[in-house]
């Protein structure tokens, strides 16, 4: 249960306005939240992910405006929601060899379920269809490959989320945000 404790904290901490003096105010982006307030990013670039050493980010990941909820595990994962709320949040957890591993608010692991359905966020250990290589594209936008070698698709939105692109396309290209604390103005 430590991830939960450390989630619900830094979604708390992002929302209510900690201080955090290592971030230019020009790189925040601002996304809404459920129940009003805002959350705080910055892009997830390549130089942040091979900086990831011992604190595992949380992030918001993005493709075509929407959002990527977990579903709390019970459902296939959509790309939907244009609000960013509990479900939306992933720990991204480095692994060797440029493997990443995401852990939703639920303390399961998102799976590719190897292509043969709708990815899910319901996996108790990361085994090798929890693991995903982010690839860069530019600034913070990435593709994910699964170890079946093939891309994760938000399906523009419209259905669960799969794993079986044979090349990335538009669907397949994530924005990732890394969610940081902001000081609130007065």
């Amino acid at each position: 249960m430590k991830y939960f404790s450390f989630l619900f904290l830094l979604f708390i901490m992002a929302c209510s306005g900690e201080n955090s003096s290592e971030i230019n105010e020009k790189q925040y982006v601002k996304f809404p939240k459920h129940n009003g307030g805002e959350i705080y990013t910055i892009p997830f670039t390549q130089d942040r992910l091979n900086q990831v050493k011992d604190k595992n980010p949380i992030v918001v990941i993005k493709n075509n405006g929407s959002f990527v909820c977990s579903e709390d595990g019970n459902s296939g994962m959509m790309c939907n929601q244009k609000e960013v709320g509990i479900f939306e949040l992933f720990e991204l957890d480095p692994q060797e060899g440029g493997i990443i591993t995401l852990l939703g608010s639920n303390l399961k692991y998102v799976s590719s379920n190897n292509g043969k359905s709708p990815m899910r966020c319901d996996r108790s250990a990361a085994k090798e269809w929890e693991r995903f290589k982010f690839i860069h594209k530019s600034e913070n936008i990435y593709v994910l490959q699964a170890n079946n070698g093939k891309y994760v698709s938000s399906e523009n939105g419209l259905a669960p989320m799969s794993c079986n692109r044979l090349e990335p396309k538009e669907w397949e290209s994530f924005e990732i945000y890394e969610i940081v604390p902001h000081e609130v103005d007065d």
